[in-house]
C-alpha cells in the first residue's frame, strides 16, 4: 500500500557507452547521481556463504549475482548471470545457459587490475565454496545438503584439519558443460530449488578473489562495486557504478543509471521528524508510524497542492518477530513452561502500548505471517492472552506461582530503544502473570548471533524475512535433521535445537511435493505441531515503513524487501545534487 503525500579467457569487456551524469536514456530515464540510504543495521560480513542477516543481504545483492533472481515487483525468478534455463521431464536437472557478456568488478586480484569475463566454472567453484566445512557458511544446511546431488559427500570427504582445498570426492550433481553452459542434478524434484539459487549464499564469486581476500571479498558482477575493503565498523558505505555492467532495462539502457549509492548507519527511531525530513536522504527505512502519521499532518498543504516531496510506503513483510527458547535448557526443555510463557504474554498491550501499532498484530501466532494468499493461517490454532492457562501449565510444570523457578536470561541485540521497550514490557507481564524474573542482556547484533547457534543462553529475540515467497522458509528454521549433535558446534538455522521426527517427516513430504498446493498442506500440518510445542514466542509480524524521495524512480518496494538499485534513477539529476 502506497500513501502519496508532500514533502585467460577474454579479459576485457565489450566498451560499453560513455555515461555522463544528467544524459538522458530512452524513455527520459536520466544518468548521473548519488542515492543517499539511511539503515539501521549494517551488514556484518559480505562473504556470500556466511551471509544469514538482512543488512548484509541488502548491501551483497547489488555487488553480486546469482544465476537466478527475484523480480522486485512479483517476487517471480527472473534471469541473473543466466540467460536462461531448462528443467527436464524428470524435475531433478537443470540446464542453465550463461549470459556472454558478464565481468566480475576490476580489481587488483585479477591481472592488470581487469575484471575478466565469468565462465561456468566460477558458478560450480562458488557452489563448491558453500559446500566446504567451513565455519563461516552457515547455509549450506538449509540450501543445498538436502537437494543436490553429492553435496554432504563431497562436505564430508574434507579431511578433518587438513587443506580444505582438497575434498576426497567430486561435487557430482554439479557438471560444467562449457564455459557458457552448466548442469545441476538433485536427488528428487523440488519445485522451491528455483528459489533457493536467488538466495545470496549462492551468489557468484571468483576463485581469484577467495585467494586474494578470504572471507573478505567483495568482488562480484553486480552493478555497483565497492572501491575498497569496506569497514563496516563505521557508520557510512558507498558502492559505485559498475560501469561493465551487462545489465539493460526493458527499454535496452545501459544499467545502472546512478553514479553512487551512499547508505548511512541512521538511528530514526531515536531522530526527531525535522532531522527525519531535512536529513537529504532519498530512502529512509524503518521509520517510526509515529513519524508518519506527524509528517503527514504537517505536509498536508503541500499534499494538496499536488506537488508531493516524498512518498511513504507501507508494506507488510513475510517477515515475523519473535522470541526464541533455547531447547538445550532444562528449565525451557519442558513443552508446558514455554505454553505457559506464551499464554501470558499480551501482545495486544504490546503492539498498541509499546509500538504504537507500528506492527501487525498475530491472530493466529504461528511462526509464519498472514501473508499468503494460499496459506489459510486463520485454520491454525495458536495461544491468546490466556493469564489462568498460563499459570496453571507453570504450576504443572512444577512451579506454582512461579516458586523455585529459575531466573532466565534474555538476550537482544542493541537496535535502539524498540528492543529494550518490547523487552521490559515482556519482563513486567511474566512477573505480573507468572510470579518469574527474566534478566535482559542487551549485546551487539553479531554477539547476539554467535550466542544463539552455540546455546549461550536462555531466550533469544529474532526476526525472520524470508528468503523466497513461501511458508516453507519459515518453517526450514526448524527441521531438526539440521541440528548438530553437541553444542559445540554452532546450529543454524534451526537455532531453537528444535527436533521433532513428526515435524520433519512432514516438512521432507513438503519438500517433495509436486505441486504447491501438496506442498502448503503439509506445511500447514507441520506448523500446527510446532505451534504446539511452542520452541518460540512469536510476537508479531513484519511491517516496515519507507520514506521515498518522489523524485526517486523506479524504486519498488514488496514483501521480501529485496532491493534492486540498478533501474533506479532521479527526475532531474541537478535538482538532486544541489540538494547535497
Amino acid at each position: 500500500m502506497v500513501i502519496f503525500f508532500v514533502a585467460c579467457r577474454e579479459a576485457t569487456p565489450p566498451k560499453q557507452p560513455t555515461l555522463t551524469s544528467g544524459q538522458e536514456g530512452k524513455g527520459g530515464r536520466v544518468y548521473g547521481g548519488t542515492l543517499q540510504l539511511s539503515e539501521v543495521q549494517f551488514p556484518q560480513t559480505l562473504f556470500p556463504a556466511a551471509i544469514t542477516d538482512v543488512g548484509s543481504s541488502h548491501l551483497a545483492n547489488q555487488v553480486y549475482e546469482g544465476l537466478v533472481r527475484l523480480d522486485p515487483v512479483t517476487l517471480n525468478i527472473r534471469p541473473g548471470v543466466a540467460k536462461s534455463w531448462e528443467i527436464d521431464s524428470s524435475g531433478t536437472v537443470y540446464t542453465f545457459r550463461l549470459k556472454p557478456n558478464v565481468y566480475f568488478h576490476d580489481d587488483s586480484c585479477f591481472p592488470k587490475g581487469k575484471g575478466r569475463k565469468l565462465v561456468a566454472e566460477d558458478v560450480a567453484y562458488s557452489i563448491q565454496l558453500l559446500c566446504t566445512p567451513q565455519p563461516q557458511n552457515l547455509l549450506f544446511n538449509s540450501t543445498v545438503k538436502e537437494h543436490l546431488v553429492g553435496a554432504t559427500d563431497y562436505h564430508d570427504s574434507f579431511p578433518a584439519n587438513e587443506d580444505t582445498e582438497a575434498p576426497k570426492v567430486a561435487l557430482s550433481g554439479v557438471e560444467v558443460l562449457n564455459d557458457s553452459t552448466l548442469q545441476l542434478r538433485l536427488k528428487q524434484p523440488y519445485f522451491s530449488f528455483i528459489y533457493t539459487l536467488a538466495h545470496t549464499p549462492l551468489a557468484i564469486i571468483p576463485r581469484e578473489a577467495v585467494k586474494a581476500y578470504g572471507t573478505d571479498t567483495y568482488i562480484g558482477t553486480g552493478p555497483f562495486m565497492l572501491g575498497s575493503i569496506p569497514d563496516f565498523s563505521g557508520n557510512r558505505l558507498v558502492l559505485h557504478r559498475n560501469t561493465n555492467y551487462h545489465g539493460r532495462d526493458t527499454l535496452g539502457n545501459q544499467l545502472p543509471f546512478l553514479d553512487s549509492i551512499v547508505i548511512h548507519l541512521t538511528d530514526t527511531r531515536n531522530s526527531t521528524l525535522s532531522e527525519i525530513v531535512e536529513s537529504n536522504y532519498h530512502i529512509i527505512n524503518q521509520l517510526p508510524s509515529e513519524s508518519v502519521t506527524r509528517l503527514v499532518e504537517e505536509e498536508l498543504q503541500s499534499f494538496q497542492s499536488g506537488k508531493p516531496k516524498f512518498i511513504v510506503s507501507r508494506e507488510p513483510e513475510m517477515g515475523t518477530h519473535y522470541y526464541q527458547f533455547n531447547l538445550t535448557s532444562e528449565t525451557l526443555k519442558n513443552p508446558k513452561v514455554r505454553m505457559a510463557l506464551n499464554y501470558a504474554v499480551n501482545r495486544v498491550r504490546l503492539i498498541n502500548d509499546i509500538l504504537k501499532g507500528d506492527a501487525k498484530g498475530p491472530g493466529h501466532y504461528g511462526i509464519t505471517p498472514p501473508i499468503y494468499p494460499d496459506y489459510e493461517t486463520i485454520h491454525l490454532f495458536g495461544y491468546q492472552h490466556d493469564p489462568e492457562k498460563a499459570r496453571q501449565l507453570l504450576t504443572e510444570a512444577g512451579y506454582p506461582n512461579g516458586e523455585g523457578f529459575p531466573i532466565l536470561e534474555l538476550k537482544i541485540n542493541d537496535n535502539g530503544y524498540k528492543n529494550t521497550n518490547v523487552a521490559i514490557e515482556i519482563q513486567n507481564q511474566l512477573r505480573d502473570v507468572l510470579g518469574i524474573h527474566i534478566d535482559i542482556e542487551v549485546i551487539p547484533f553479531e554477539q547476539k548471533l554467535s550466542d544463539m547457534r552455540l546455546a549461550r543462553g536462555d531466550i533469544f529475540r529474532t526476526t525472520w524475512l524470508a528468503d523466497y515467497p513461501s511458508p516453507e522458509s519459515f518453517l526450514s528454521l526448524f527441521y531438526g535433521k539440521h541440528v548438530p549433535a553437541s553444542t559445540e558446534e554452532p546450529s543454524f538455522p534451526n537455532s531453537t535445537r528444535y527436533v521433532n521426527a513428526e515435524f520433519d517427516a512432514l516438512f521432507e513430504k513438503a519438500m517433495r511435493a509436486q505441486t504447491r498446493s501438496e506442498s502448503l498442506g503439509y506445511l500447514m500440518q507441520a506448523e500446527q505441531i510446532l505451534i504446539d510445542d511452542a520452541p518460540v514466542l512469536v510476537l508479531w509480524y513484519k511491517e516496515n515503513y519507507k520514506l521515498i524521495h518522489a523524485d526517486v524512480r523506479n524504486f519498488f518496494t514488496n514483501a521480501l524487501d529485496v532491493r534492486d538499485y540498478s533501474e533506479v534513477y532521479f527526475r532531474s539529476v541537478r535538482k538532486i545534487e544541489r540538494k547535497g
